[in-house]
This record gives C-alpha cells, structure tokens and sequence, in this order.
C-alpha cells in the first residue's frame, strides 16, 4: 500500500516526499533529542515493554512504573521551570 493510504489508516504519523523520508526521520531525531534524556529513556521503555504485553492494565502499569522514574528527576523540575519561564529547557539527566 502507499504512504497515503498508510497514513489514512493510521499506521504512519507523517508522509512525505519521495526522497525525503532521511531528512524528516532525522528532524524528528533532532526534536525527540532536544528533550530530557531521563523522559526520553523512560518512554522508549515503556513503549518496548509495552508491546510485549497482553492486557492494556499491563501497558498501564508499565507507563506508571517508568513515569514515576521521571517524577523525582532534576531534569523534570527544569522542564517545568523553562515552561513557566518561557525559555528553553537546559536539561543535564539528572
């Protein structure tokens, strides 16, 4: 099937031109790179874990268990103050 057709049943976010598809995977590399890396680590494992799971109750409690690694983080707190304070967010991983 086509890129349209995939994205009209939702199997793919985004389509783009023929050709393209580096450039807009490496963009999207760039914008996932730019957020906190204890976030970032924590939902790359919930969404591996979460596909090895049967029950939406399990995916649930995965996502719950990795959120709340983040929870503590100083990076969360510097996310939430660069919001606040309209600037970008100078995130250490810790």
């Amino acid at each position: 099937f086509s890129g349209d057709e995939a994205y009209q049943w939702g199997v793919v976010d985004k389509v783009v031109p023929k050709g393209h598809a580096v450039d807009a995977a490496l963009s999207l590399a760039w914008q996932i790179a730019a957020n906190g890396p204890i976030a970032i680590q924590a939902s790359k494992e919930a969404i591996d874990q979460g596909l090895t799971v049967a029950t939406m109750e399990e995916a649930l409690e995965i996502e719950r268990q990795c959120y709340g690694r983040t929870l503590p983080s100083k990076d969360r707190l510097e996310g939430l103050a660069a919001f606040a304070e309209s600037r970008t967010p100078n995130y250490t991983g810790e």
